[in-house]
Order: structure tokens, then sequence, then C-alpha cells
């Protein structure tokens, strides 16, 4: 630990990214720079103004569009809503400054990097492309670090999730059930499993589709403990089951793996949440047998699933 607070003090790295940040300037400093300037005319024009109070309503549908509707839109309207994300993280702003999260540096380190690569690509064309449409997906995490610190907009969004993951499980399950054609070179024509149908929904790409998938899973079964009407629960265990079944057919080795070990995560959490509630043998026998049983079903799958031991 003394090491890393010694580099966290010496590293040029470091800071400099604190300075891109802005995370250690002084108050008079900031108002006198561009970005102050700015800031300081819109916080007088959100004192003023009747529509500062609707910049976060306005701003949390804007998030629950983007969210809901990002996946089954072509790439210019997404790029709208992305837009539209940015505009109203200034906005945001400007009527309420909030400090930075522990996420923001690496977040800058990694678009820092981006800029660089663009700099110096041979296709600087494509590049410049490719970095507009990094940095409009920057803005919509802005919006989200900007938001997401309240509980109530917290839960809005992850439901607006959740009902969007429905239909792309759905038709998902669908296309499993009555046959998919392949759309792209992912599919080895060379492989005993070249029949297999390895579902993509809307996304076109069975390895997309369980990457967009994977969150519902823990926040559907989270969202349907804790939240208290029994319509969101059924909501978000809908989600959660729709999307584990579409991951596994999608047959995707790396949304397995994720999948298997966002469970056994899930299952400590759990453990560790309800442990002092049960009798004292439970505690010692309870996670030895749950290791046992996955690991009896991992192994059975491996060795007797066709499907699955061909996609080891």
């Amino acid at each position: 630990m003394t090491a890393i607070r010694n580099w966290t003090k010496s590293s040029l790295a470091l800071r400099g990214l604190q300075l891109l940040a802005l995370s250690e300037v002084s108050p008079r400093i900031w108002q006198e720079s561009l970005p102050g300037r700015v800031q300081s005319a819109l916080n007088t024009w959100s004192r003023s103004s009747r529509l500062s109070r609707w910049v976060e309503p306005a701003s949390l549908v804007v998030l629950c569009a983007l969210v809901l509707f990002s996946a089954y839109l072509p790439t210019a309207l997404s790029g709208l809503l992305l837009t539209a994300a940015s505009v109203c993280t200034v906005f945001l702003f400007a009527v309420r400054s909030r400090p930075l999260v522990p996420l923001t540096l690496p977040v800058l380190a990694f678009w820092v990097a981006a800029l660089v690569a663009c700099a110096a690509s041979p296709r600087l064309a494509l590049s410049i492309d490719g970095f507009v449409k990094f940095s409009l997906y920057l803005g919509g995490f802005a919006l989200a670090v900007q938001l997401l610190e309240r509980p109530l907009y917290r839960t809005v969004t992850v439901a607006a999730y959740l009902i969007a993951t429905l239909p792309m499980s759905l038709y998902g399950l669908w296309q499993w059930r009555t046959g998919a054609a392949a759309l792209a070179t992912w599919v080895d024509p060379d492989s005993p499993l070249a029949d297999t149908t390895r579902v993509y929904s809307f996304l076109g790409n069975p390895n997309l589709l369980a990457g967009y998938l994977l969150a519902a899973i823990p926040l559907g079964l989270v969202g349907a403990f804790i939240w208290k009407s029994w319509g969101a629960k059924f909501v978000a265990l809908s989600a959660a089951s729709g999307a584990t079944l579409c991951l596994i057919f999608t047959y995707s080795r790396g949304g397995w793996v994720a999948l298997a070990a966002m469970l056994a995560f899930l299952a400590a959490l759990f453990y560790s949440r309800f442990s002092l509630r049960l009798k004292p043998q439970w505690r010692l026998w309870l996670p030895v047998g749950l290791i046992v049983g996955i690991s009896v079903v991992l192994a059975l799958a491996a060795g007797g699933v066709p499907a699955v031991s061909e996609r080891h």
C-alpha cells in the first residue's frame, strides 16, 4: 500500500489525467477558464429559467430512450440519441455540479488513448468517424454518471433495460424454436456444429447478443428479490429467465464463461446475506454442496452434451 501511495504522489501519468479531468483545479482558476465561464453562464440561466426544472426529468427520458431503443435502432438514430445525451449532460452539469466518480479517470484515460490512436492512424478519415462515435458513447456514459447516483433514477433505468431485453430474448427463443439462418462468418461450415442454431435475435451476431443480455440476469434476479411490486418482480424474473435461456442458445463460449462466473458470484453474495439465518451445519455444508453440484453439472454437460463439448 505504501508503494501505491508513493506512486500516486509521483506518477506523471496520474497527474496528467487528474489535470485533464480538472479534478484538482482551484475554484478561481476554474472560474476563469472557458469551461468555467460556460458553467457560470448556464448557472445564471438555470437560476432564472423555468426550463431548468425540467432538465433532470428530460435527461432521464433521454437516458431511458437510449437504454430502451439503442439495440433496435440504426446507427444514425442511435447517434442522435447519444448527441441528445451529451447535450443533456452539459445542462445537468450547469444546473447542479457533481464530484467526479472513481471510474472517470480510467474512462478518460481510454478516451485519451483513442485520441492518440486516431491521430496516428494512416486512415485518418475512418479513424475520425470511429473516434466521434466513441466520444458520443462517452456522452451517454457521462449522462448515466450524472443521473444514476439517485436511487429512483437507477431503478427506472434498470427497469427500462430489463424491458428492452424482453423482446430481444423472445425473438431469440423464437429463432431457436423455428431455426435461424446464419448471417455472418461466426458459423464454421467444417465444424460438427455447423447445423446447430445459434440465435442472434435483432443484433445479427450471437456473441454480441450474449454480451447484451448478460447484465439482465443479475439485475433481473436482484430486482425480483428487492422490488416490492409483484408486477415489477414478474417483469424482472421474466427478463432474467429469458436472457439466461437465450444466452445459452447463442452458444457463445465467452457468454457461457461469463454466465457461470456471474452465477457463482451471485450465489456467494446471496449466501453472505442469508448465511446468518441458517443453522451452523448448513453454513458449512451448503457452499460445499453448491460447488460439488456445479462441478458435476459442468462435467456432465461437457461430456454428455455434444453442443457443449464441441464448444469447449
